[in-house]
């Protein structure tokens, strides 16, 4: 069940923040996933955001306003945020003015926390997502998994063969 949407963002659904379920099924998102939700509110500046997600280690925040969790923002769209303008100038004034509202992605696509993880994987593959929103059966975001849970996951999962040779960083 989704909130509805603040007076002021039409353009984006709602959604409140929740607990996830007690004990999550293996395999799914509701494993994987992270939580409690970090987020910021949608007036905070470009600067905060980079500062909050160094912080707390992380590539995704949550976006609030008037406590109603209305878009994603990555740490993708703050940098291609700031490359834009023609001159360096221009960019540090993006940079400690610009709301992070005005870079964040509002079309949240979610996955419940039943969520295989294999369907997970599809569906950031398919929309182009580094993350997914998850809900729980009450319908409010309860956590998020990210391209690198999913590849945590299936690290963990699948040893080596051993008629493989994996490639050596450098």
């Amino acid at each position: 069940m989704d909130a509805a949407a603040p007076h002021g963002s039409a353009r984006v659904r709602g959604w409140t923040a929740g607990k996830p379920a007690a004990v999550p099924q293996p395999g799914t998102v509701g494993a994987l996933m992270s939580h409690p939700l970090i987020s910021v509110d949608a007036a905070t500046t470009l600067s905060a955001a980079i500062a909050q997600m160094r912080e707390d280690g992380i590539h995704h925040l949550l976006v609030t306003d008037r406590g109603f969790i209305v878009a994603l923002v990555s740490d993708r769209n703050l940098i291609r945020a700031l490359g834009l303008g023609p001159s360096s100038r221009e960019a540090e004034q993006r940079y400690h003015r610009l709301p992070v509202l005005q870079v964040a992605e509002y079309r949240l696509v979610t996955v419940e926390e039943d969520t295989t993880v294999e369907v997970a994987a599809e569906t950031m593959l398919d929309g182009g997502f580094s993350a997914l929103p998850v809900v729980n059966q009450a319908g409010e975001m309860s956590g998020i998994v990210t391209s690198r849970d999913l590849l945590r996951y299936l690290a963990a999962v699948r040893p080596p063969r051993s008629d493989e040779e994996l490639p050596r960083a450098s």
